[in-house]
């Protein structure tokens, strides 16, 4: 029969081994964790770093954007700037040329509404037609600033209306007067009624001597006087 203080040691040493193998066991498995949670932590440390280089690129690139905003700006201020210098210099260039022509051109004469017969040379030499605007004849004008230059694009010749292609963008507005030319020559005046960006309507105002209402068609050259 075996020793009663035999077996309790026995079964002490059981009990160590058997807690020694669960301490050990639950160690393994808390490294395992810790390891685990540095792989994690590496894992996020890596990735907050990659979000802060791509943070550092976009602050590059909208700094970049910024500049060429700013550049652009200054370009379109400076592009601004000189067309209006154009435009002074144009303006002035015009002033130039109407005091320049306007001393052997001083009389405007308004020819009469309606005739019967051509006029002979002399009339037509004495009713040459000088533009308010620029001292010169009207068909002088096509040569000396086209863009004053539209087409009649269509009429009515019972109310005596007549559009054209030019508007607002071509600094036409209510009460400028057109001139009228048929292959070349004024037959009539028209007085602008209504404009919208790039066309406008005018009621023919004046015929010039040796024409009638049925001489402007479509096609007919307009010119602005003013």
């Amino acid at each position: 029969m075996n020793n009663p203080t035999s077996l309790t040691a026995r079964l002490l040493i059981v009990l160590l081994v058997v807690g020694a193998l669960a301490v050990l066991f639950a160690y393994r498995g808390y490294k395992d964790k810790e390891i685990e949670f540095d792989e994690k932590k590496a894992t996020l440390i890596k990735h907050s770093l990659d979000l802060e280089d791509e943070i550092i690129v976009l602050q590059e690139a909208l700094t970049e954007n910024e500049n060429t905003i700013a550049s652009l700006e200054t370009s379109v201020a400076e592009l601004r700037r000189i067309n209006e210098e154009g435009r002074t210099t144009l303006d002035a260039l015009r002033e130039r040329r109407a005091e320049q022509v306007r001393p052997a051109a001083a009389r405007v004469v308004r020819r009469p509404e309606t005739v019967t017969r051509e006029p002979s040379p002399a009339e037509e030499e004495q009713y040459e037609v000088i533009t308010p605007a620029l001292g010169l004849p009207a068909a002088e004008v096509l040569a000396y600033a086209p863009e004053r230059a539209g087409t009649i694009t269509s009429i009515n010749k019972r109310r005596a209306l007549i559009m054209t292609d030019l508007g607002s963008r071509d600094r036409v507005k209510e009460g400028s007067l057109y001139a009228v030319l048929k292959d070349g020559k004024e037959i009539a005046t028209a007085e602008v009624i209504n404009v919208r960006y790039d066309v406008s309507a005018g009621m023919v105002s004046r015929l010039n001597a040796g024409y009638v209402l049925d001489d402007v068609s479509e096609g007919d050259q307009v010119i602005l006087l003013d």
